[in-house]
């Protein structure tokens, strides 16, 4: 979701246009004697930008995928000092409890 939403955040940020002054006024004559540069009158420029970054942020999302998937595989591994277990086998049904210590958890993955 992320690079949807990046690509879509950022194609908006490459087509929005200044706002125009109200005619009539001095702005107004002087935009019309020098009209700005505007990015939006360039559609085939823009749609090539944005095939270049969704190229980045897909490598980059496969990458924070794999190193997120790894920490976490870290963080909740049965020798974790953040996470206890405790089992009662002698119940009916036999129950596992796990506690994990949260913040901490979420202080290394926000480090990691």
């Amino acid at each position: 979701e992320a690079v949807t939403f990046l690509k879509v955040a950022a194609r908006e940020a490459l087509e929005r246009d200044a706002p125009v002054p109200a005619w009539p006024s001095v702005e107004a004559e002087e935009l019309s004697r020098q009209p700005p540069f505007r990015l939006s009158r360039f559609p085939a420029f823009i749609a090539a930008v944005l095939v270049i970054a969704e190229k980045k942020l897909r490598k980059w999302k496969q990458n924070v995928a794999a190193s997120m998937a790894s920490c976490v595989d870290s963080l909740f591994a049965a020798s974790s000092p953040w996470v206890k277990i405790a089992a009662s086998l002698g119940g009916d049904p036999p129950m596992l409890r796990i506690k994990c210590a949260s913040a901490e958890v979420a202080g290394a993955l926000v480090a990691a």
